[in-house]
């Protein structure tokens, strides 16, 4: 390339200047195309969640049911790192295993600290130690899940009001598309209890 004269050189250059930001503007839409192209559809049921912070403009949102998982989900070596104060120094890796329970709906089984070589599951975190509550339920973990893309979905204007009740009262069901570990939420839509 040292004998090419000046003017190849900077084509080239220029040419690279181009393409390279093009290639890699590209290349990160694989990964969600891929998943919303060939990705398993799941469902995912909400829980009530504070309707007062809820609402932010054209979007709600949401707090899914697997991110309070019981203690009794978690892998016995899991749970005894709790009891040795590992969860009090700093986050933990936590895989969430879910399994198809009632159509497309998909509810957590188990949790791992290892990533499943196979089945569904859902990455997230756990940080300090079971929560206790006077309902006289077992104890539980929150579970930061780490995908931005479910946590929040944009609705169309004026019908955030019904969705800020639904999401409110736990009624919402979040459809997505999921790919080796990657998830997309695709529609949410009122469901029963």
């Amino acid at each position: 390339m040292e004998n090419l004269p000046k003017t190849n050189k900077t084509k080239r250059l220029l040419l690279a200047s181009f393409v390279l930001p093009a290639v890699i503007l590209l290349g990160m839409t694989v990964q969600p195309v891929t998943t919303l192209m060939t990705g398993t559809p799941i469902a995912l049921k909400t829980m009530p969640f504070d309707p007062k912070s809820l609402f932010y403009g054209d979007y709600i949102k949401l707090q899914y049911e697997v991110q309070q998982l019981p203690a009794s989900l978690f892998d016995k070596a899991i749970l005894k790192k709790h009891k040795a104060g590992a969860f009090n120094s700093s986050p933990t890796t936590v895989y969430i295993v879910l399994e198809k329970k009632d159509g497309n709906v998909f509810e957590a089984t188990k949790v791992h600290e290892t990533k499943p070589s196979e089945g569904i599951y859902l990455q997230g975190t756990i940080e300090g130690e079971p929560i206790t509550d006077d309902r006289n339920q077992p104890p539980y973990f929150n579970v930061e899940l780490n995908l931005d893309t479910i946590s929040k979905y944009y609705v169309e204007e004026g019908t955030g009001k019904k969705f800020e009740q639904q999401s409110g009262q736990g009624q919402l069901l979040a459809h997505m598309k999921w790919k080796d570990g990657y998830v997309i939420l695709t529609s949410v839509e009122a469901w029963g209890k």
